[in-house]
């Protein structure tokens, strides 16, 4: 397999989905991309921004005391990402109704 097959085959493992009322599809299009691209650029590939959400998950359901270093240095990174990734895309947003943006895994 070449390497342009390779990476045009490849699926994000996470989507990005415009949460509240009156969104566009501007919104969608756009603005849940920049916060999708903005979250890789603070914290790098897909797969480590998997990492980083599974550890902030696990955080938010058992609390801090049952992550390890590792695991509260990764939370805080997507904490950290995702705080800026609001920020930046919130601005394209249409409506002041729109919630923000909700990162699911597939």
């Amino acid at each position: 397999m070449s390497d342009l097959a390779r990476t045009t085959s490849y699926v994000v493992p996470y989507v990005v989905h415009v949460k509240g009322q009156n969104f566009t599809l501007k919104d969608v299009m756009v603005a849940a991309d920049i916060y999708r691209l903005r979250i890789e650029e603070q914290i790098g590939d897909p797969l480590r921004v998997v990492k980083c959400f599974q550890a902030w998950s696990k955080e938010r359901h058992h609390g801090i005391e049952h992550l390890n270093r590792t695991e509260a240095r990764l939370a805080r990174e997507w904490l950290n990402a995702q705080h800026q990734a609001d920020k930046a895309a919130r601005q394209l947003l249409s409506s002041p109704q729109t919630l923000g943006f909700d990162f699911k895994l597939r």
